[in-house]
């Protein structure tokens, strides 16, 4: 199965994770492993808005997608912040490092 299929192209016509589990009969850890393992040959985008997944139209969509995801990035190692200085407490360390 090619997940690719079944994501169509543009944004209006996105395509939620439950409907594509609905089509293939894919859990929803195997459905989101397959759309993992796509990304890394095809631009296949989901705006965190709830509408899903869907391959580009234009390149103001990836531009979107793309400055969505390095936000989402950069917060997730800003967020880090307070579990390194704890560990670095706890564990005597200068800095993080395992």
């Amino acid at each position: 199965m090619n997940i690719v299929d079944y994501i169509p192209v543009g944004k209006e016509n996105a395509i939620t994770g439950e409907k594509l589990r609905m089509i293939t009969g894919l859990t929803d850890r195997k459905l989101r492993n397959e759309i993992a393992i796509a990304r890394r040959e095809t631009c296949i985008l989901n705006m965190q808005d709830g509408k899903g997944y869907f391959l580009p139209s234009n390149k103001e969509e990836v531009a979107r997608y793309i400055h969505q995801e390095e936000h989402r990035a950069k917060s997730i190692f800003v967020n880090l912040n307070g579990a390194k200085k704890y560990y670095n407490k706890i564990t005597g360390q200068a800095e993080f490092d395992v």
